[in-house]
């Protein structure tokens, strides 16, 4: 009776422990990837925590960094950001302010540093909520919270506190932070005289520095022209 005989196939050259280069090679290889996964999953962490709205977060960045203007006031805004400064976004809704800010956010997460989206009445809120039955947090406390990302991007600022109290402590944040280098991104729906109004002279004074200041996104909404591409390719 005739057997089939067995060929084998190509083996896989196991590391020698007479090797230790390779050996000390491979390790290193391994540590690598561990290290690049292990700061992957943290940005991810950093991203999925920073509070940003997911119509925004769902947009791909190169939608709107293929638009001239817009690339160009989101790299002004780098280059304030990597001062530690403070740059305003102003102009009608619908022109890219908070994508610019949420891009800026998704850059600061992707080089592991922390970042924090909010609205204004949303500061407002949290600053209240100190003075609640049960509160878990002092006014102090509060503030720290907001001081301590890196990044903050504030939207909406139009829509300024109505307390006095709220307007210093919203002064105070955004004073601080710049005491400490960590930049700031305020976002408003409106022109920049009004914004002089809204804000007054000490924020302002801030904002000047570091090449920052009131950066106008003066172009059409981007929501009609993605309307009128719409309708031009249904027919």
């Amino acid at each position: 009776m005739l057997t089939r005989c067995h060929t084998p196939g190509p083996t896989r050259a196991l590391p020698s422990r007479d090797d230790p280069e390779r050996a000390s090679r491979e390790a290193a290889e391994q540590e690598a990837r561990r290290l690049a996964q292990q700061q992957k999953d943290y940005a991810l962490r950093l991203w999925e925590e920073s509070g940003v709205p997911s119509r925004h977060a769902n947009k791909k960045r190169m939608d709107l960094l293929c638009h001239e203007r817009f690339a160009r006031e989101f790299n002004v805004a780098c280059r304030v950001l990597d001062a530690g400064g403070i740059i305003v976004f102003l102009g009608d809704r619908g022109n890219g302010k908070t994508q610019c800010g949420v891009e800026l956010i998704r850059l600061s997460c992707g080089l592991l540093q922390s970042a924090l989206y909010l609205r204004s009445r949303e500061i407002g809120m949290r600053l209240r909520e100190a003075y609640d039955d049960g509160a878990q947090l002092t006014e102090r406390e509060a503030i720290d919270q907001l001081v301590r990302p890196h990044l903050l991007v504030v939207d909406e600022c139009q829509e300024r506190p109505d307390r006095d109290w709220e307007i210093r402590s919203f002064n105070l944040i955004i004073d601080k932070r710049y005491g400490e280098g960590r930049p700031t991104v305020l976002i408003a729906n409106t022109t920049e005289p009004q914004f002089r109004v809204l804000m007054g002279g000490a924020i302002l004074d801030r904002i000047k520095e570091d090449g920052g200041g009131a950066r106008v996104f003066s172009w059409p909404s981007f929501r009609g022209q993605a309307q009128k591409e719409t309708d031009d390719g249904s027919n």
